[in-house]
């Protein structure tokens, strides 16, 4: 869910906490007086009661909720990930920037038209720029609108016709305010000397449709349900990093392969 938190509150998730919370006052009510157990005429008064004595208590129920949720999420990509390395480290449809003997690899499923995608590249490329020993896989993958299907398109085009041209390009797309056009896709391709010619015909290319597919499914199978979401060594973190995050992730990387010599 890009442009928010990944874990916003569903009512499902607040009907849940609430029963929870429930049965919680429950228990708590016995245990103060065993012979005088709570019946269910009695429970709404005693909720609210309690709630406005402590309106904090179903905050605190539902962060720990999310907190399980972020957990289960962040484990269940961990073993898909071990499932789909090749697709997700070695796939030769995805644009590579980075040392080709790069101890670290940091993979990002992003949306051009993503605000957090913008944030994180920040961080990425200030990372790309003190790290020497990392490489970055670049997974198109627009979920939010036709446009960014388009750009995304227009990017896997670039590095078909000329990989060291991709980052520029990259970054061209993120840097755009607004909607990204066809115009200006053009306008940014022939910046980097390819034809608007070469360019519309790459982008109709359905292999790069086929390229585009395979990223949705491999981004459904790990949990990737936002963007930007990103893999550093075989870690899944949903969200936007900052660049000390990010730095902090890739030196546990290293410490673990350190680790297991």
């Amino acid at each position: 869910m890009s442009g928010s938190n990944l874990f916003t509150t569903s009512l499902s998730t607040i009907l849940a906490s609430a029963f929870l919370f429930s049965t919680a006052v429950m228990a708590q009510a016995s245990s103060d007086n065993k012979n005088a157990p709570v019946t269910r005429d009695q429970l709404p008064a005693l909720v609210k009661e309690v709630l406005l004595s402590d309106p904090t208590i179903l905050t605190q129920v539902i962060e720990k909720m999310q907190e399980n949720q972020a957990n289960i999420m962040v484990a269940n990509a961990k073993e898909a990930i071990a499932k789909n390395k090749k697709e997700i480290f070695s796939d030769p449809n995805s644009p590579v920037v980075g040392s080709a003997d790069a101890d670290v690899t940091v993979v990002e499923f992003f949306d051009y038209h993503c605000g957090y995608c913008k944030q994180a590249f920040i961080s990425l490329s200030k990372l790309m720029d003190s790290d020497k020993k990392i490489r970055v896989v670049f997974k198109e993958y627009p979920i939010l609108s036709d446009n960014s299907r388009l750009a995304s398109k227009a990017a896997l085009a670039v590095n078909r016709i000329a990989k060291d041209k991709y980052f520029d390009f990259h970054k061209a797309m993120l840097n755009v305010n607004g909607m990204i056009s066809e115009s200006k896709i053009l306008e940014e391709a022939k910046k980097l000397g390819i034809s608007e010619d070469k360019m519309k015909k790459e982008i109709s290319n359905p292999e790069i449709e086929t390229i585009l597919n395979k990223n949705k499914d491999l981004g459904t199978t790990i949990g990737a349900v936002g963007t930007p979401s990103i893999i550093i060594g075989d870690n899944f973190y949903p969200g936007a990093m900052s660049f000390e995050a990010m730095q902090k992730a890739v030196a546990e990387v290293r410490a673990a392969k350190t680790n297991k010599k």
